[in-house]
């Protein structure tokens, strides 16, 4: 016997068609979030699906967008309504603006692509598991 261990390497994730996803980015595109957190927060994960543990000591500003509904939900800490905090508020909300013009360039693309795929129908989404980031308070 060999002292030597095998270990298994991950495959890679199957390649998606284009139009494979077009239709996963249409179907997770749903919220648009920009948060500012001041302290020390835990991040893991990958930037697809990365997982954010926030302490509850933390100082937040979170703005969410439904790009479907159209609502905009913003929550702040009550420590940043004052103006110890206000160009940090300032940049917070120049991101939202940033964020918004980058969904509408991006929409507009995304229409252009659509509309040279006419004729075929957007397959279901795949099983991939493309999730949000998640934003949850520490113990």
């Amino acid at each position: 016997m060999s002292d030597t261990q095998q270990t298994a390497v991950p495959a890679a994730p199957a390649k998606l068609s284009p139009v494979q996803m077009l239709s996963d980015l249409l179907t997770s595109a749903v919220n648009l979030r920009v948060a500012t957190i001041i302290g020390d927060v835990t991040m893991t994960g990958r930037i697809e699906d990365m997982q954010v543990t926030v302490p509850a000591t933390a100082t937040t500003i979170i703005t969410n967008t439904n790009l479907v509904a159209g609502d905009v939900t913003t929550v702040v800490s009550r420590e940043l309504l004052n103006d110890t905090y206000k160009d940090l508020v300032e940049r917070h909300y120049a991101a939202v603006t940033a964020a918004n013009q980058s969904v509408r360039d991006t929409v507009g693309a995304l229409l252009g692509l659509i509309g040279s795929l006419k004729g075929n129908e957007l397959p279901a989404p795949s099983a991939r598991a493309e999730k949000p980031i998640t934003v949850t308070p520490a113990d």
